[in-house]
């Protein structure tokens, strides 16, 4: 099903005494009842990818990874040297040994990461991004697709039949995207029609349900198909930001977000609302570059 997202400013002119502090709260954002149990990351309070990043957390696969001081940032694009890093530590179980020199041309020898990424070379999980010279392009985001194929290597999935999803027949990464959702580890960004949205960055929430599921320390979604929300790959946000207006992986529906709950000055001011509306079947052209 393809939606319109048409944006409709609500405005309402606030004066003390004529528009109460509830009114300004009329629109909110629609959620499914989450975890919300402590976390390490203060930006982690709740979510679909709460159990699998705090699983992660747990066995120090983040560590030196981190945005800032108990930050995640779930909804931030993966970085293919944070990819790396997490795969490397997820796979050996250990950090790899140091190296005195780097195979990649755009990988410094100051980089912290550099074994990291040699050792990933070195399992054959990555052939870099660019042969001559040979480079690893370590601060581009890892696409979905690209997500697929590091996964599927990194665990040496089994070859699949197709999954059925309509956005991946002519992507390189297809087979590999294939073998991941064979192996329960994706079910797809959206059910109708089934799509894997390939070409979109993996959101360090999203890489971590992967190797979360990959690792079996969480539930794996079931099959294709309606079904809950939880059985679609969630979107990026663990907690709803209205500077975002509607975080990626919001579900469909109407939904907006709500105004702060600040009461009316002494003096008129316009506050506005911004509501989203789905409108199944209508025709919308969208951009899926990177």
């Amino acid at each position: 099903m393809v939606r319109l997202v048409v944006a409709a400013v609500v405005a309402a002119l606030a004066l003390t005494g004529l528009v109460p502090a509830a009114t300004a709260q009329g629109v909110q954002t629609a959620q499914s009842v989450q975890d919300t149990s402590p976390t390490g990351f203060a930006d982690v309070t709740g979510g679909v990818h709460k159990p699998a990043i705090d699983a992660l957390d747990a066995l120090g696969v983040f560590e030196g990874t981190e945005c800032g001081p108990q930050k995640f940032c779930p909804g931030e694009e993966t970085k293919r040297w944070t990819m790396a890093v997490w795969l490397v530590r997820v796979l050996d179980t250990a950090e790899p040994a140091a190296v005195d020199e780097s195979s990649f041309t755009d990988v410094g020898f100051e980089r912290w990461w550099l074994p990291h990424v040699e050792r990933l070379a070195e399992l054959g999980v990555s052939n870099g991004c660019a042969a001559d010279p040979l480079q690893f392009c370590p601060d581009q985001p890892a696409t979905r697709a690209q997500t697929a194929t590091f996964l599927a290597r990194a665990f040496e999935l089994e070859p699949a039949d197709p999954a059925g999803f309509t956005d991946t027949a002519a992507n390189f990464h297809a087979g590999d995207i294939d073998a991941l959702a064979s192996a329960g580890i994706t079910a797809g960004c959206a059910t109708d029609p089934l799509r894997y949205c390939p070409d979109q960055p993996a959101t360090r929430a999203q890489t971590a349900t992967f190797l979360a599921r990959a690792l079996g320390l969480v539930e794996v979604p079931g099959p294709h198909g309606p079904g809950p929300a939880e059985s679609i790959d969630p979107g990026d946000s663990t907690t709803p930001d209205p500077s975002a207006c509607r975080p990626y992986g919001t579900s469909s529906t109407t939904a907006g977000f709500p105004l702060p709950s600040l009461a009316a000055p002494s003096t008129g001011t316009i506050r506005a609302a911004v509501l989203f509306l789905d409108f199944p079947n209508a025709e919308a052209a969208y951009s899926n570059e990177v």
